[in-house]
């Protein structure tokens, strides 16, 4: 691995030194990334004993979640990242290899060397195989949710019912580019049309992530 602008990566990677070097807001002496999108997200939050990190990738929302939340959990099944996101993030980050998804199974991820924050879910050749668990598993209450996985959302949705209708987060996804949900046969909005009919409703959007949350 190696440290970019204070933030471990995968040594492959050769994407986010482009962005973590040109944001203009730079927190504790690391950079960052999407950070005004987690700054609105927080606007409609109500509690903050627990976050949620849903491909987390190497921890650059985990980090400074951590800040603001009691605890944080953190989701990322690709290895490399997750060695980073381990360095990169306080104690109270709590880390997880598992997949998250609709059901408890096995997933195939394929890894994208040169843009670590491309891994997806895929049955494409050189895959890694590894285990998916739903969120409502975990039992938790939380208080913010936020899912970027490259297309997968609803699936990962759909294995949150539970804990969604129950704790009602602050829910941050990922919606586009619509090809990358068409890979799984989902059509475009779909994650965000599945959290309306639980009754969310969108506060907000900046560029493909949308802010969901309950009145």
């Amino acid at each position: 691995m190696k440290q970019i602008a204070g933030v471990w990566i995968p040594d492959s990677d050769d994407h986010f030194h482009i962005y973590l070097n040109r944001e203009s807001t730079w927190i504790n002496g690391k950079g960052t990334y999407h950070y005004d999108r987690l700054l609105k997200a927080l606007q409609y939050t109500k509690g903050f004993d627990t976050a949620v990190d849903v491909g987390a990738h190497v921890g650059l929302w985990s980090m400074h979640l951590a800040e603001r939340f009691n605890q944080v959990w953190a989701f990322e099944p690709n290895w490399d990242n997750y060695e980073c996101l381990k360095k990169n993030v306080p104690s109270n980050v709590i880390t997880e290899t598992f997949a998250l998804g609709a059901i408890h199974g096995e997933l195939k991820l394929n890894c994208i060397g040169d843009n670590s924050g491309k891994t997806h879910v895929s049955d494409a050749p050189m895959t890694n195989t590894v285990l998916s668990r739903p969120l409502d598993y975990y039992d938790l209450n939380i208080d913010f949710l936020k899912i970027d996985v490259e297309g997968y959302e609803l699936l990962v949705l759909r294995g949150a019912v539970e804990t969604l209708m129950r704790c009602k987060p602050t829910v941050v996804i990922e919606d586009g580019p619509p090809e990358l949900a068409a890979r799984y046969g989902i059509d475009s909005r779909e994650a965000s049309k599945f959290l309306k009919s639980l009754g969310a409703t969108q506060q907000a959007n900046i560029r493909h992530d949308y802010i969901f949350s309950w009145d």
